[in-house]
């Protein structure tokens, strides 16, 4: 599984991985991860989560020790309060920051220089009730715009650039899903640039976000969040 390059905004990397690992891809992948982390592999009931995870951090590693120059199984990973991977040890100051996202066979990798960055990227289901998921978790005015304000036949694509944008924004602060998906709003019509419109998340400016579309195989969605 060979990570290469899409297109991205200055300053920030983008690596895409397709394709599910052969035997002897993992075998190797796994050699990179450190003892915890074969822990947290083994605790995986299910096989294809476990190869999933090997798979991911492996691919991170090999990422991470391009970037530094350095061997990916002396890298030290340690997570915040919510999840959200780091650095640490002695890359700890290296100024790097990353972020991952995986769906399907897809995986996606974002490192920057100083600059929080967050990626999503989701496979299309059939049948998904994007309406009633908006009106669930989205803010008020979203769900508005995605029923009114296109066709029907878009709701779809438009649900999923809604989705991966707001996503990729809580990975970017790193708080996961302790802010809730109503408390800011994304664009996600066709006709729209990617940005963030409103926040009620006390200390956060909109402007203080940039948002990208990625591009990704066909039948997935994705974005990147970074702040300025």
């Amino acid at each position: 599984m060979q990570p290469r390059a899409v297109p991205a905004p200055p300053g920030i990397d983008l690596w895409l991985v397709e394709g599910i690992a052969t035997e002897s891809e993992r075998s190797l992948l796994q050699g990179l991860l450190s003892e915890d982390e074969r822990a947290r592999a083994s605790a995986f009931k299910v096989e294809d989560a476990r190869a999933s995870f090997i798979v991911s951090r492996g691919l991170l590693r090999t990422i991470l020790g391009d970037a530094l120059a350095c061997d990916p199984a002396s890298i030290r990973l340690q997570e915040g309060e919510h999840g959200k991977p780091s650095l640490g040890g002695m890359h700890a100051q290296s100024g790097i920051e990353f972020n991952v996202a995986h769906s399907g066979d897809v995986f996606l990798y974002a490192v920057s220089r100083g600059r929080a960055v967050g990626v999503d990227v989701e496979r299309k289901k059939e049948g998904l009730a994007v309406e009633a998921i908006a009106q669930r978790y989205f803010a008020p005015e979203e769900a508005r715009r995605l029923l009114e304000q296109a066709p029907s036949e878009q709701r779809v694509p438009n649900f999923y650039r809604c989705w991966t944008r707001k996503e990729a924004y809580l990975k970017a602060k790193g708080t996961g899903l302790t802010t809730k998906l109503d408390e800011f709003e994304v664009t996600f019509l066709p006709d729209e640039p990617p940005a963030m419109l409103r926040t009620e998340i006390v200390g956060e400016d909109p402007h203080d976000w940039q948002v990208f579309d990625v591009a990704v195989p066909e039948g997935y969605v994705a974005a990147l969040v970074a702040r300025r």
